[in-house]
């Protein structure tokens, strides 16, 4: 069974997560600073080191940095409210280190506490993603059918939006995001195919991740689709 180390100044937060983990039969040790995370990885490494903060900063990367110095190389994960763009490109010369945006879908962290423990070498991600609580229209193509979501962040790769209510959306659908641009009065349109989907039970909300494709790679799935 895999060992998560939680690292939290919020005994709230870290309980919380100790309950999430424990959930998926993952076990779990608790820091409350940097000094006894140290200690209890010279006792005994974890499969995986999950921070949780409430910024991001530039104080962050030399603890890490001394982390891997001392031999500790299972993958961190860092989860934070703010995060600083100028540091991410910092995080990203550390080997295996990841972030995640707060709040998150508590399955999509499980997700990727899942990948990280099972393939300790996966890439980093590739966008950068900024917060936008945008509404947006979500078209799919093939059905023709719209439904109304907000759309909570954005990449130059894609785009995560939530549902109030159950979607006719599944992995693979072809769709079009219609985003309205009130200062302009005009809608932007953009490309994308759903690459996952799930019920966050804890918000009642319907959670689609959507990766944006250009025109040609939009017509070669809608070749293989009719």
């Amino acid at each position: 069974m895999a060992n998560i180390l939680i690292q939290s100044a919020q005994s709230r937060d870290l309980h919380g997560l100790e309950r999430l983990f424990n959930k998926h039969l993952y076990e779990t040790q608790f820091s409350y600073n940097k000094r006894s995370t140290e200690a209890l990885i010279r006792y005994e490494k974890p499969s995986l080191f999950v921070w949780d903060m409430h910024s991001l900063n530039r104080k962050v990367i030399p603890f890490l940095k001394n982390l891997r110095n001392t031999g500790f190389q299972a993958p961190i994960l860092i989860l934070a409210n703010e995060i600083d763009s100028n540091i991410v490109k910092e995080l990203k010369h550390i080997d295996r280190a990841h972030h995640v945006k707060l709040p998150t879908v508590p399955n999509k962290l499980i997700k990727l506490t899942h990948k990280l423990v099972t393939n300790p070498n996966i890439k980093h991600q590739a966008f950068t993603r900024f917060d936008t609580n945008q509404t947006l229209d979500v078209e799919n193509i093939l059905t023709g059918e719209n439904f109304d979501s907000l759309m909570k962040n954005l990449s130059m790769g894609g785009a995560y939006c939530e549902f109030d209510g159950p979607v006719q959306l599944n992995k693979g659908d072809l769709t079009r995001l219609n985003l309205s641009l009130d200062n302009v009065k005009n809608t932007h349109k953009m490309n994308a195919q759903v690459v996952w989907k799930e019920h966050d039970s804890i918000q009642q909300k319907y959670c689609v991740g959507f990766r944006f494709l250009n025109t040609q790679d939009l017509y070669k799935h809608l070749m293989t689709q009719t």
